[in-house]
């Protein structure tokens, strides 16, 4: 949930919202569990390890100004766009083979695995843009929806524009014919430019993978 908030733009509030002071209680689970019920988002300022004669121009900064000791326990955008990223991901498990933890059904189809498409926890799913949540077995993972950020679930699927990988270098031309689009899953071509052939996807001109074609 974290990561939602950097991924929200700044923005105006517009609606009426709680501001939860916590001198020696914070705002516990029954409380939370209202406040998302109602639908109010809610910020609480933490006051416990404040000085009790604090001057008002210091707790006037603690409360207004930009202070560390204010988080938002519940946002109704940040919910909202929580769920949405939820319903375009898929539940995919965590395996270990040998000393790598992999994620299983990696819709890029970076590594293979016992003949399914895998991609490596650690190499390939920590920096990826399509991971929402990691769990203790499973990744949610919004690949096969394409969306990467808030944008994309503006935008209808066919103008999502798959997150792109290191290019893969093939040795020869027939490994490609083999092998799909690291970035979408789909079939890879040789296709003949200004400039002499390269390696592209099929999926041109949703997916842009290029590669250098090593069997010229």
């Amino acid at each position: 949930m974290a990561a939602l908030f950097q991924m929200l733009p700044s923005m105006r509030v517009k609606k009426k919202f709680f501001v939860e002071i916590y001198v020696t209680h914070a705002v516990d689970e029954e409380k939370l569990s209202k406040l998302k019920q109602a639908g109010i988002s809610t910020i609480e300022i933490d006051l416990s390890k404040a000085d009790r004669y604090i001057q008002a121009a210091d707790l006037s900064e603690v409360l207004l100004g930009n202070s560390e000791n204010k988080k938002w326990i519940f946002n109704t955008q940040v919910d909202k766009y929580y769920q949405a990223f939820l319903q375009v991901s898929e539940k995919r498990r965590i395996f270990r083979k040998g000393r790598v933890d992999y994620t299983d059904f990696c819709p890029r189809k970076l590594h293979w695995v016992n003949g399914k498409p895998c991609a490596s926890q650690l190499d390939d799913c920590f920096n990826c843009d399509y991971q929402f949540e990691v769990g203790d077995n499973y990744v949610l993972c919004m690949g096969r929806s394409l969306v990467t950020s808030i944008d994309d679930l503006k935008k209808p699927r066919k103008e999502r524009r798959p997150c792109r990988t290191s290019p893969v270098n093939f040795k020869t031309m027939a490994d490609a014919k083999l092998w799909i689009c690291p970035d979408c899953g789909y079939p890879l071509r040789r296709v003949e430019g200004k400039h002499g052939s390269f390696i592209g996807c099929s999926n041109y001109p949703w997916c842009n993978f290029t590669m250098p074609d090593n069997n010229k």
